[in-house]
């Protein structure tokens, strides 16, 4: 995105997405919590290496533990909200534990459970999930206020060796409504991913996604990840 493209939009989830989306390397697996985010990255970043969690809160942060684990010779970005960190927060001090290098863990701070109509989370506008992660146990971790910050600190985050978790404070924006769902369900997403771990998710073997090639429900197209 570009500078000038950045002065006139909000801190939100899909800013960020898209802000985040040329730091995906071909080899790196990307799992995406329940609800918006899942949304986003289908749209803008459409991948067979993206693990799309639609329907199973607070499961994205230790499935992208799990990956990083078994997978030591991969990347794996963990993209979640507040609230599905909130509801399995146990999995930071998992991930403090066992400090995988490769996995970079990325929260969504919105303050409130957007992708059901903004409903505010317990203690939304005093929750600090970097003091709950450090308290935890993690030892890299950051947070970005604010829309002019984000380009450089991702460049920064993406680059640095190391697990790291890094807290995005955006804004709500209930305007995405309805959202784009990837046209397949559950059984065909974990074909498509296992068949690209298969394939080795190397320089070239995920670069357009199969699923950027389908149509909508919506009857729009993604924007497959060009790397």
């Amino acid at each position: 995105m570009s500078t000038s493209a950045m002065t006139t939009a909000i801190m939100d989830e899909e800013t960020c997405v898209q802000l985040i989306k040329p730091h995906v390397q071909s080899t790196d697996v990307v799992v995406s919590s329940i609800g918006k985010l899942t949304h986003f990255l289908y749209t803008h970043c459409a991948r067979d290496l993206n693990f799309y969690f639609r329907h199973g809160m607070g499961y994205a942060s230790a499935f992208a533990l799990g990956m990083a684990i078994s997978q030591p010779e991969r990347r794996v970005i963990a993209l979640d909200g507040d609230g599905s960190a909130l509801m399995n927060s146990q999995s930071m001090a998992a991930i403090a534990d066992v400090n995988p290098p490769n996995l970079k863990y990325v929260i969504f701070n919105n303050g409130c459970y957007e992708s059901t109509g903004g409903q505010p989370l317990p203690s939304g506008g005093t929750l600090d999930l970097c003091k709950i992660a450090e308290g935890m146990g993690l030892r890299n971790v950051s947070q970005v206020d604010t829309l002019d910050e984000v380009d450089r600190t991702l460049e920064t985050f993406f680059s640095a060796p190391g697990c790291a978790l890094l807290v995005l404070k955006v804004q709500p924006n209930l305007k995405h409504f309805p959202l784009v769902s990837p046209p397949f369900d559950a059984n065909e997403m974990k074909y498509r991913f296992l068949s690209a771990m298969k394939d080795g998710g190397g320089e070239g073997a995920v670069v357009e996604s199969a699923a950027a090639a389908l149509p909508l429900r919506s009857g729009r197209k993604t924007k497959g990840c060009t790397r």
